[in-house]
């Protein structure tokens, strides 16, 4: 999986693989490593009407079930109605 590698000094460090997916917090070695998830009620992106905002920091496991739970809780359900 590639999770350590030889450096240019043969010393073996951890990959950005590693960190992202071995980590407790990634983002305190790749300052990246986090989602930054954001709803707005429109098609517009402003922050001044932002509905929903969360960093989603931890190992990447971790981050896409956080996101996914984001996404779902500022989803709107779709409905359907029958024209009989």
């Amino acid at each position: 999986m590639r999770l350590i590698a030889k450096d240019e000094n043969e010393s073996i460090r951890a990959t950005v693989s590693g960190i992202l997916m071995a980590s407790d917090a990634p983002e305190s070695y790749l300052s990246s490593a986090l989602i930054q998830a954001v709803c707005y009620p429109g098609a517009e992106r402003n922050a001044a009407y932002q509905l929903d905002a969360k960093d989603v920091v931890g190992p990447l496991d971790v981050q896409i079930r956080e996101a996914c739970k984001f996404v779902e809780r500022n989803t709107r359900g779709l409905a359907v109605k029958n024209s009989q």
